[in-house]
């Protein structure tokens, strides 16, 4: 669902109680999902789960950083050749005058 300005106006209004309530359902599915994925047959303590869910977790965590430092790098990357070759582009203007004033 596309966020609109309503609707980021109206969870920037909530308190970090009334957002964790409204997100709940949907973090115990997530949490649910994660330990059924890391004890499928059920023959891990409670303790060993936490323990994978919690490793699960940052390792799912440092992903998603992973990607966001990947796509600021990408846009980091793309300014430079746009700025490289608006200079470039300045630079054969600059020539071709100096060319017209030499002939």
């Amino acid at each position: 669902m596309p966020r609109s300005d309503n609707n980021a106006a109206y969870i920037a209004s909530l308190t970090r109680d009334q957002r964790r309530e409204l997100t709940a359902e949907a973090r115990k599915a997530y949490r649910e999902k994660l330990e059924r994925e890391i004890n499928p047959d059920g023959t891990l303590t409670p303790a060993e789960v936490r323990t994978e869910l919690r490793i699960r977790r940052r390792a799912i965590m440092a992903e998603i950083s992973r990607r966001g430092d990947e796509a600021r790098r990408q846009k980091a990357a793309e300014r430079e050749r746009e700025s490289a070759k608006e200079h470039l582009d300045e630079m054969a203007i600059i020539a071709a005058a100096l060319d017209l004033i030499a002939s």
